[in-house]
């Protein structure tokens, strides 16, 4: 009955709502009716979405009048519900709608600019790692009301929190991810991943459990969260508490929410509703989703059964009790025994838990399996009588075991006999009086899930998330930094920044001191926090109320209480949050409001219980909800109560000399916040509403300062004293700022989530740059910023007008400093930012955004030449004289449609805003025009379908918007012009409102009144009279304005309708261009109707861009109706033209739709040619739609004439035109009889009347007069048998050639004509008589023998399979079809067919092999068909595509080649084509495509395993995933990979040691591009089979870990040997330009210079090195050449010197290279650093490196060359000398330990021996090469100018970077030479007639 009494209540309050006379004054009026009320009314009522705020709250206060708070009672969920909404609430008691914020921060953040970090920067303080704690109670983030699992990804996990979003993590909750930044406040209660596509995520809105978030239906990822779209379509603003997805169709979702049950079946795009009420959990039985079960919310809780899938709803009563049963009830399932069913139940009076009932025949009848304990309490044991179950209460059912049951609320209980009894499993503490009784988990649950995957049970709760593994043993967070705190207010420390003390909703009082680290100081939920500014030691924490305790050992110290209700004096309690501060100067004394205000003179005294409290003020009944002091006069306090502000200018006088006085509040308004001025004690500022209002007479009158501010509900502010009168403020969404000088707010929150922002403070460092402001917001945390800066002001008030469809007008007013401004537009909203210092120019370019328009003093812009309906975004900033920038303000504009026309309707049908139609915000509170369907409580418009409408019935008391038509062109409308529309108007209160319409003549600058409505009217139909005033006007709108100023009213309108009288235009229609040549072509067009008057021009225009007109090239071809044909003239070959017919009456010129002359195609080689076709390829045509293509027997001749008959096209009907054809044919001079045209463009011979058609007279005298007659033709009549060909060679005389049977569909027929004449006419006839009609088009006379199934062939595409051919060579030609047009012929292709392989296959060299005999060339396509196998067995064999059928095969010979041109096909897998290898050699081939099976094989001879140096490979794999293991380990193996880091080879072998294999290579499979080693006992072909590797292969991220390491150990890649070129393909990066190869046969490396010589040989390896940082390079395929090779040989490049140990047969090679481009140091590019193998070490040295290579510039007869050299295990040696004989001069080695000096140009082998312990230097190289010159020519740069010494005459200067690139090349006689390159090193080579001399020189 008390229930029934409120809803009584409410129902007068919503009715008092309607009529305008509820007065908020009345809040807490004591005078109300007391009601009492059942345990969780509170909660449903707050989520009720029309309950009356003031009605439910005097309810509550009442209700607790001489009740004792105490937990789980719903009194703190409601007082926190109270807190956050009271400022929030309308006049009339009702909130705010329940997407107000989101679409308010929609509409701001369209209009503002987030690109400066001049607008903040601000970034997450914490918590993100989870608090340590100092109080009894566990630690926690923040509450989780939803977790879901990733289908296949144990570790991905999504939680949901009540107002900090929806989260992710992929590392098991390690860390965690907010994937909803984007959605303001947003609060989530139910996930639902999609299984087999989880990027479709769906999360259900709204706080199911304490109404911490506004409810807003369903939102859907199908992008994994990354955006989001909100899919409440019929639902509504909706709490969805819980959702469930059809198992095998996941588009079918069921949602249980605070409107219904609501069902979807297409993914949420509509919504049914299937049962009303408040629904919060919801079930499938597991296995049978026909089967449904959820609980609806109200008292007593209902159960509900379907078994439709969601379709209908049952109550279930059988077992359930229902008396003295509450509210909340929740369901359990389990997959174990999918037939039970479990409910818990609690008491209506006190919430306890009442009963765990069970099903055990899917819901249809339960039984009581326990009533007791009260698991639902504190208590370990279940002995209390508290819960809180309204609020916490979930329940599961192991998916394992059906008997297994958790319950949660408070702690965490478990059943293992089906609920029978019970054992808490964890405890909100974990012990109780100091004995443990189970795990310590957070308090309150609110939702159980189960991973499918790892079979976890994860929980959600006030703290985080946990989970179990163990039945409820252990519950480890995994709340990581999951950053949904719920702050309320801050304390920051005044000595560090990093110094602060929060609170927290659920979380207590927290305190950090390094900003990154968190302490909970307090449980349950904190308030306001004080750090002491004079001593860091003493710290205040609060808890609701009024609570206060107090540290004196710092921020996480001990707190005792010092003040709350019944403590030290006190005997009152204050709000929800009690504000409370020390005082100015004097931090022995505090003031805290509780309804009076109280303070202590000695709140520093030690023990606590010493503290005194004196009231200084009395009498007051409400509670203190701010408490200011002034800064600049701590004798001045404000204490602002429910509807009053008070002030005190004697707060620290004796108690009885205090003295209050009431201040005005602003605008009636109660201040949400007040902040007072640092320096000037009148001035203070308040938050109320949406607004900010500033006193300067201490709150005696205020002025709003509001500005720009969006309208959404403010929290908090706070004063910058780095700025003259800087105010930051916190509003739902954001934080703004505005000082004195700015005429605006900016928006201040880059980096900063879309949330609720409850306190601001900052933090006032002595490093000015930082001063940090720090916000605490309700559900993402602490964060901090540094402050804003502000040097140049912006300009004010950028407005944007649309002008027309082309130009929008810009307006501004400059700053007060009349600074000049710049304005930028971009295509998007994203805008970079000026550059201070830089001037910029109409036409710059911004870096990260926008084009320079304006820069100047003006203060309006004209932006013309703009696309139409098209959005434009502005920014605009001032600039100063030093061309300093401001942070800039934005607008943006949409262009106009192009003009529309009469008759016009709209009816608003989509149920969105129209295209081209405006919506004006004149209020700017976001409350404008909607699309769709309302009511306004009872009131529904009686409009059909969707209409707009404005409705305040949900909104604020002020709106002021328009709704604006498109732009209506009507100069062509003389008369009668006439609005119509359907509307709704009602007035149901107080306040006033209009509704009016009005047009405009010039765009809507201007706008003229037609009707107003302002009293309520039923649905009627308005109609204007004739609106003279538009008429003739081009650039006319409508607009429909509604303003008011009340909340009660609606407005709704359809159903628009304009019309006119209207002169007209002739109607025509463009004809088929055709007939194309060079320079000309032929058009015309057919007028169909004159229009309001008669014709007098008409013909074609044409232009290189669309849309010509008469103005410009047109043709004159007479006048009236009907078609004509026009020559156009004056074409440019390859130019794109369109043409259109003209048409010119009195009212005006007319158009045809244009033709486009669509480009000639270009015809291309044919592809996949074979032995009985090909694909013929074209070229695509700029504006073509389709093709034609003809294939002829022989090359295309002389076409003597091509009709088709295209210009019927533009016939409005079909008709007989036998007289007419000369205007409607390309061709003039065509006869006939009965000819009847049709409109698709083809004609029809009439058989009764002899129908027949002619052609013009034409040149047969070709060709020997032999010419064939190429046509389509169809049956009409089913009975007409053939059609009668004739050819007349006087042009007269007709003689019958044949006559063909009339096929039944299409069919292009040919006849050859013989005897042609230059006078010749062909005829084609019906036989005559009755229904023996046809079709006929496309008639053609040429010389070409066309395939007639390939003449005339419509194609789509740009090629075309040509089948069924049997001869050798055939030709193709392609013409393009446009919009109305048809190009020329093509050029024609010639093409061969393939050659096949014979069946018993043989060498690809033998002639009979193929078919047609011939071994193939380089042009030939080749297709191996046969059983018998194809050997490639020539070095050279050739050919263009190769293809190798299922059955066949491909060999390619040891040391034979192939290559490929064209495309290589393999159908025959990994034994069709194989590229064999023995001791003679490899095979190769070189082709270029990809995904080609094969089998490529590699001969290895054997090693002498009793000599550990013999018988190394280096190998590589030329094909993708070959494996290693078992094909390149069997029998007696080593096989190892390279490892830079240690230098190292890895044995495959190793699989425990490391560097192991798997930790080097990490695959057992051959990498591509990386070289291997290998040796085995018996001589080895090794096969590697897979797809052939073809394509560049890059090597990157190698790095160079250490000085004499980088070497890298790379492989060919490729089924062909690579020459290695440093400077070109290879493309190297910090990678040496001398690779190393293994020379087998000498047991060591040899190099691998930049020539052709340097041959890698098919499936070798070879090492490069990495000369510095990380080195990176392409295995390029254009390198790939034919070598027999089968492993490394010798290079005779440039001096080559030998070492070989005679004893053992091996030998190193060491190299000198005379190289201009090298230098007399280490070059990377041309010398190369010794590495060492089996033989001898032989080096020369340089700078004491040791090289192979050594490249010079030079050698002189001065230059000597040591060598080194170091024994192997030999003694005796020999050197031998290689290439030396062209060297200019005389080469002798000097053996530095014997004194031997030899001549090696006359003996080119030197023998010694060598011992244990010789020098290693033990050589030299001298030369005897005299140079002819005196002084050596030097250089050096200058800035940009080389500097040439010693040069005398002309010289050659060349400069090149260090890999190669030559520069410049100049030939001078001048002292120097111009080089304008960067800083850097550059190679400088001088050639003199004297000298060559080459230079490494750095240039500044």
């Amino acid at each position: 009955m008390k229930v029934n009494k409120l809803a009584s209540i409410i129902l007068v309050s919503i009715i008092g709502s309607i009529l305008g006379f509820v007065n908020p004054a009345v809040a807490q009026d004591s005078s109300r009716k007391e009601n009492t009320f059942q345990h969780g009314f509170w909660l449903e009522s707050m989520q009720d979405p029309n309950v009356n705020f003031y009605e439910l709250q005097d309810a509550f206060n009442k209700f607790w009048e001489n009740r004792t708070d105490y937990k789980g009672n719903g009194y703190k969920v409601f007082r926190r519900w109270e807190y956050i909404n009271e400022s929030r609430v309308l006049p009339d008691g009702r909130l705010q709608a329940a997407d107000y914020v989101m679409n308010e921060y929609k509409r701001y953040m369209n209009d503002v600019s987030m690109t400066k970090s001049a607008s903040g920067n601000w970034s997450i303080v914490g918590p993100t790692a989870y608090p340590s704690n100092i109080t009894a109670q566990p630690t926690g983030m923040g509450r989780i009301n939803a977790i879901a699992f990733h289908p296949s990804d144990a570790n991905t996990i999504y939680v949901g929190s009540p107002s900090g979003g929806f989260w992710k993590t992929t590392s098991g909750g390690n860390t965690w991810t907010n994937m909803s930044n984007d959605l303001p406040t947003l609060g989530v209660s139910s996930i639902l991943i999609h299984p087999s596509d989880p990027d479709i995520i769906y999360i259900g809105s709204g706080d199911r459990d304490a109404d911490d978030a506004e409810p807003l239906g369903v939102f859907k990822s199908t992008d994994g969260g990354a955006t989001w779209t909100q899919i409440n379509n019929t639902m509504g603003n909706v709490t969805v508490g819980a959702m469930i997805m059809h198992p095998s169709s996941s588009n079918t979702l069921i949602a249980a929410t605070s409107g219904g049950i609501f069902k979807t079946t297409d993914g949420g795009n509509t919504w049914s509703l299937k049962t009303s009420g408040n629904f919060k959990d919801i079930k499938f039985k597991p296995g049978d989703p026909t089967i449904v079960y959820a609980v609806k919310i109200e008292t007593p809780s209902k159960f509900y059964r379907s078994q439709d899938t969601g379709d209908s709803w049952t109550q279930i009563t059988s077992g359930i009790p229902t008396s003295g049963i509450g509210s909340r009830m929740v369901i359990g399932v389990s997959s174990a025994n999918a037939n039970y069913v479990y409910l818990v139940q609690i008491k209506s009076t006190d919430e306890t838990f009442a009963g765990l009932l069970r099903s055990t025949d899917s819901g249809l009848n339960f039984y009581t399996q326990s009533t007791t304990p009260n698991i639902l309490d504190y208590e370990c044991d279940g002995s209390g009588s508290a819960s809180q179950a309204t609020y916490d209460l979930c329940i599961t059912v192991d998916p394992t075991n059906a008997n297994t049951v958790y319950v949660g609320s408070i702690n965490n209980w478990k059943s293992t006999d089906g609920g029978v009894n019970w054992t808490i499993v964890s405890h909100w503490i974990g012990y109780d009086f100091g004995e443990p009784c189970a795990a310590s988990v957070h308090a309150d649950q609110h939702v159980y899930e189960w991973s499918p995957l790892n079979g976890n049970l994860y929980v959600g709760h006030d703290g985080g998330i946990c989970y179990t593994a163990n039945g409820g043993i252990t519950w480890p967070e995994i709340t990581g930094n999951l950053a949904i705190t719920q702050i309320y207010k801050i304390g920051q420390g005044v000595s560090n920044t990093n110094y602060m003390l929060f609170g927290c909703q659920d979380n207590g009082d927290a305190a950090t001191i390094d900003g990154s680290t968190f302490t909970t100081t307090r449980g349950g939920d904190g308030m306001e926090c004080i750090i002491d500014y004079n001593n860091i030691n003493y710290c205040y924490n609060a808890g609701h109320n009024g609570s206060i305790k107090r540290s004196t050992t710092g921020l996480t110290g001990s707190y005792s209480t010092i003040a709350n209700s019944g403590v030290n004096g006190i005997d009152e309690s204050g709000a929800w949050v009690t504000p409370y501060f020390l005082h100015n100067t004097d931090p022995n004394t505090m003031f805290i409001g509780y309804k009076n205000v109280w303070r202590s003179n000695n709140v520093r005294n030690t023990p606590s219980t010493s503290v005194v409290w004196t009231k200084i003020s009395s009498g007051e009944t409400y509670t203190c909800s701010v408490l200011e002091v002034s800064l600049a006069n701590p004798d001045i306090i404000y204490a602002v109560r429910s509807g009053a502000i008070k002030r005190t200018d004697k707060a620290n006088d004796l108690a009885g000399s205090v003295t209050w006085t009431s201040c005005t509040l602003p605008d009636g308004q109660t201040p949400t916040a007040l902040e007072t001025h640092p320096t000037d004690a009148n001035i203070v500022y308040a938050t109320a509403g949406y607004n900010v209002y500033k006193s300067s007479d201490k709150g005696s009158t205020w002025n709003d300062i509001s500005g720009n501010l969006p309208a959404l509900s403010i929290n908090c502010i706070v004063y910058d004293q780095t700025s003259t009168e800087g105010i930051y403020i916190g509003n739902q969404t954001s934080v703004w700022f505005k000082n004195a000088s700015m005429p605006y707010w900016v928006l201040f929150s880059n980096g900063l989530p879309p949330v609720d922002v409850r306190e601001l403070e900052i933090y006032y460092d002595a490093t000015p740059s930082n001063n940090r402001i720090k916000a605490g917001t309700y559900g993402r945390g602490l964060w901090q910023s540094d402050l804003i800066d502000v040097n140049v002001i912006d300009p004010a008030g950028l407005n944007t007008s649309v002008v027309s469809s082309t130009q929008i007008d810009l307006t501004w007013t400059k700053n007060t400093s009349n600074d000049n401004v710049m304005i930028a537009w971009s295509s998007s909203s994203v805008f970079g930012t000026p550059v201070n210092g830089t001037s910029y120019s109409a036409g710059n370019s911004i870096a990260g955004g926008g084009t320079v328009i304006y820069n100047g003093d003006g203060t309006s812009f004209n932006h013309s030449g703009l696309s139409s309906n098209t959005p434009y975004y502005y920014k605009a900033w001032s600039v100063n004289g030093s061309s300093e920038y401001s942070y800039g303000v934005t607008a943006n504009e949409t262009t106009d449609c192009n003009a529309y026309s009469l008759p016009f309707e709209e009816y608003f049908s989509a149920g969105t805003i129209p295209d081209c139609w405006r919506i004006k915000d004149n209020e700017g509170n976001g409350e404008t025009w909607e699309f769709g369907t309302t009511s306004a409580s009872t009131y529904v418009p009686d409009l059909t379908g969707n209409y707009a409408f404005v409705n305040t019935y949900n909104n604020s008391p002020f709106q002021n918007t328009d709704l604006i038509t498109p732009s209506f062109d009507l100069t062509n409308f003389n008369s009668n012009i006439i609005l119509t529309f359907k509307h709704y108007f009602l007035r149901a209160g107080g306040g006033t409102a209009t509704a009016k319409v009005y047009y405009s003549v010039d765009n809507g600058a201007n706008w003229t009144e037609l009707v107003s409505f302002s009293s309520t009217a039923n649905p009627s139909t308005y109609t204007s009279a004739a609106i003279t005033a538009v008429q003739g006007q081009a650039q006319v709108k409508f607009k429909w304005t509604y303003t008011s100023t009340a909340s009660n009213y609606l407005w709704a309108v359809d159903e628009i309708k304009i019309t006119g009288t209207s002169a007209t235009l002739p109607t025509l229609a463009t004809m088929p261009v055709t007939g194309f040549s060079a320079t000309a072509a032929s058009g015309g067009g057919n007028v169909t109707s004159q229009g309001s008057s008669a014709v007098t021009a008409r013909g074609v225009c044409w232009a290189t861009s669309p849309n010509p007109l008469v103005t410009g090239n047109h043709t004159t071809n007479g006048s009236g109706t009907g078609a004509f044909r026009s020559t156009i003239t004056g074409l440019t070959s390859n130019i794109l033209y369109y043409v259109r017919a003209y048409a010119t009456n009195s009212t005006g010129t007319n158009y045809g739709t244009h033709a486009i002359l669509v480009a000639t195609p270009v015809a291309t080689a044919a592809s996949d040619v074979n032995t009985t076709g090909f694909t013929a390829n074209w070229d695509r045509s700029t504006e073509a739609t389709d093709y034609y293509l003809d294939v002829s027997l022989n090359s295309f001749g002389n076409i003597a004439i091509s009709e088709n008959f295209e210009g019927f096209t533009t016939l409005t009907s079909n008709g007989d035109q036998t007289s007419n054809l000369d205007n409607y044919l390309r061709t003039t001079g065509w006869s006939g009889y009965a000819v009847y045209a049709y409109t698709s463009g083809y004609f029809m011979l009439n058989s009764s009347s002899l129908g027949q058609i002619s052609t013009p007279t034409i040149d047969l005298s070709g060709n020997g007069g032999i010419y064939n007659l190429y046509f389509d033709i169809k049956k009409l009549d089913v009975t007409s048998d053939f059609a009668k060909i004739w050819h007349a060679a006087d042009g007269s005389t007709f003689i019958q050639v044949t006559e063909i049977s009339v096929p039944t569909d299409w069919t292009t027929q040919k006849v050859q004509i013989s005897g042609g004449t230059v006078n010749s006419k062909v005829r084609i006839s019906t036989p005559g008589g009755t229904s023996k009609r046809f079709y006929l088009d496309n008639i053609r006379v040429e010389v070409s023998d066309m395939i007639t199934d390939y003449t005339n062939l419509n194609v789509t595409e740009t090629s075309q399979i040509v089948t069924g051919l049997s001869g050798t060579n055939y030709y193709y030609r392609i013409r393009a079809t446009g919009t109305k047009s048809t190009s020329d012929n093509s050029n024609q292709v010639s093409v061969k067919l393939s050659k096949a392989s014979i069946v018993a296959g043989g060498n690809w060299s033998n002639s009979s092999t193929w078919t047609p005999t011939g071994v193939p060339g380089s042009t030939d396509a080749v297709i191996i068909s046969t059983s018998g196998p194809v050997v490639v067995d020539i070095d050279d064999a050739i050919c263009n595509n190769l293809s190798i059928e299922s059955d066949a095969s491909l060999t390619i010979d040891p040391a034979k080649a192939i290559t490929i041109n064209g495309t290589l096909t393999n159908n025959a897998g990994t034994t069709g084509l194989v590229v064999k290898s023995d001791a003679t050699g490899t095979g190769s081939i070189i082709h270029s495509t990809t995904d080609v099976d094969g089998t490529f094989e590699r001969y290895m001879n054997n090693a002498d395993w009793a000599n550990w140096k013999d018988g190394w490979h280096f190998l590589s794999s030329p094909v993708a995933s070959q494996a290693i293991s078992p094909a390149f380990t069997s029998d007696p193996y080593d096989f190892f990979c390279w490892y830079e880091p240690d230098n190292l080879w890895v044995n495959f072998k190793n699989t425990t040691e490391a560097p192991t294999w798997n930790t080097v290579n990490g695959s057992t499979n051959f990498y591509t591009g990386r070289g291997y080693m290998a040796a085995y006992d018996e001589a080895a072909t090794k096969a590697f089979s897979g797809i052939f590797n073809v394509e560049n292969v890059s090597m990157t991220g190698l790095t160079k870990s250490s000085e004499n390491h980088g070497w890298y150990f790379l492989g060919n890649p490729f089924g062909s040997a690579l020459t290695w070129d440093a400077s070109g393909a290879w493309s190297l990066s910090n990678i040496a330009g001398v690779a190393k190869i293994w020379n087998e046969a000498n047991q060591s490396y040899s190099d691998l210079t930049s020539s052709p010589s340097s041959i890698i040989p098919a499936t070798n390896g070879f090492m490069v090195q990495v000369s510095s940082g990380t080195g990176s390079l392409v295995i390029p395929a254009s390198k790939r050449i034919h070598s027999s090779t089968a492993f490394y040989k010798s290079s005779t490049e440039g001096l080559t010197l030998k070492a070989i140990s005679i004893s053992e047969g091996n030998a190193q090679e060491s190299r000198i290279i005379v190289n201009p481009l090298s230098t007399e140091t280490f070059d990377v590019m041309f010398d190369s650093k010794f590495l060492k193998g089996h033989a001898p070490e032989f080096f020369s040295f340089s700078e004491d490196l040791k090289l192979s290579t050594n490249s010079l510039p030079d050698i002189t007869s001065s230059s000597e060359i040591i060598l080194g050299f170091v024994k192997n295990n030999g003694n005796d040696f020999r050197i031998e000398a290689v290439g030396f004989e062209s060297f200019p001069g005389e080469v002798y080695l000097h053996d530095l330990k014997t004194g031997v000096i030899t001549d090696l140009l006359q003996q080119p082998v030197y023998a010694f021996n060598s011992n244990e312990g010789d020098n290693a230097a033990r050589f030299k190289l001298k030369f005897d090469k005299q140079p002819n010159h005196d002084q050596e020519v030097k250089a050096y740069f200058s800035q940009n100018q080389l500097n040439l010494v010693n040069t005398d005459g002309e010289v050659l200067v060349e400069i090149f970077v260090l890999t190669g690139q030559k520069l410049l090349q100049t030939t001078t006689t001048a002292k120097s030479v111009v080089f304008n390159q960067p800083a850097g090193i550059y190679l400088v080579r001088i050639i003199t007639s004297e000298q060559t001399v080459s230079f490494k020189i750095y240039k500044d």
